[in-house]
């Protein structure tokens, strides 16, 4: 494993261990809509939602890249009845998600794998799905990880991603400052900071086709801003936390910084 990897994988298991109990092994910031007033429930209707959007059905074979403790392969296994393989680079993450697993009952359709997004270990084309929610910008690179999920999906499959991106260009250096910052402070690599266009563009030139692209910031981000204010979660992080958190969400607010749902299909042609 080089030596950013361990890094995540440090970042990932300290983040696991701080929000498994609290969201119930969800790791996101959900998606909010008018009646949803509780973070488990905010976290429960994005991956449903990216699960729907990308056709999961019981005839699904899926990969979750960056699986975390396992309670999205969980989910989406108890609605859609599908057959996921989980990989996360964190191995005490794969030890939660592993017991998660048993616990639920479902050993039998959901396997916890330890590995990279950037080096994934399957044969080529084994997969009908690929997602990967809040994990892709910080695989080094994460290019890489399209070009590695292009090759384990089969011809006619489908990557779902819930990713960031920049919206426009930096204003002036205090916004310049503030996405530098948060890059370092959450373990993004600078060369991962891409708008949407860059993103179709760059999931185009590895070989998907039918790109879709839907801008959800305000319901994810803003939202689960609001929410932490609202019920007094704010007060509960860490300074650092709490910190990262207000500079985000004004990014957001401010056009800046985005949150984006992408659904991309490997042509039935294409070879692995």
């Amino acid at each position: 494993m080089r030596a950013e990897e361990r890094t995540n994988a440090i970042l990932y298991e300290a983040m696991n261990r701080h929000h498994e109990h609290a969201s119930e092994g969800h790791l996101s910031f959900g998606l909010w809509t008018q009646s949803t007033d509780d973070h488990r429930d905010a976290c429960a209707n994005l991956v449903l939602s990216l699960g729907r959007r990308i056709g999961l059905s019981r005839t699904s074979r899926v990969l979750d890249v960056a699986c975390g403790v396992g309670a999205p392969a969980v989910l989406l296994h108890r609605t859609f009845g599908c057959v996921i393989d989980g990989v996360d680079l964190a191995r005490e993450s794969v030890h939660r998600a592993r017991a998660r697993v048993r616990m639920s009952g479902a050993s039998g359709a959901i396997a916890i794998h330890h590995g990279s997004g950037t080096a994934l270990p399957f044969a080529s084309a084994q997969f009908t799905h690929t997602i990967c929610i809040e994990g892709a910008d910080h695989m080094r690179p994460r290019r890489r990880f399209l070009e590695e999920a292009f090759r384990t999906l089969v011809p006619g499959g489908t990557l779902g991603l819930v990713d960031s991106v920049i919206c426009r260009p930096s204003r002036d250096l205090m916004e310049q400052a503030a996405i530098e910052l948060l890059c370092r402070a959450t373990s993004v690599p600078r060369a991962n900071v891409w708008t949407a266009d860059t993103y179709r563009l760059i999931l185009e030139d590895v070989g998907f086709v039918d790109v879709a692209i839907e801008h959800v910031g305000h319901e994810t981000i803003g939202a689960f801003y609001e929410w932490a204010e609202r019920r007094g979660v704010l007060s509960t992080l860490s300074w650092t936390d709490g910190a990262l958190l207000r500079a985000l969400a004004r990014l957001v607010r401010s056009g800046l910084a985005g949150y984006v749902v992408i659904r991309a299909l490997k042509p039935t042609s294409a070879r692995s």
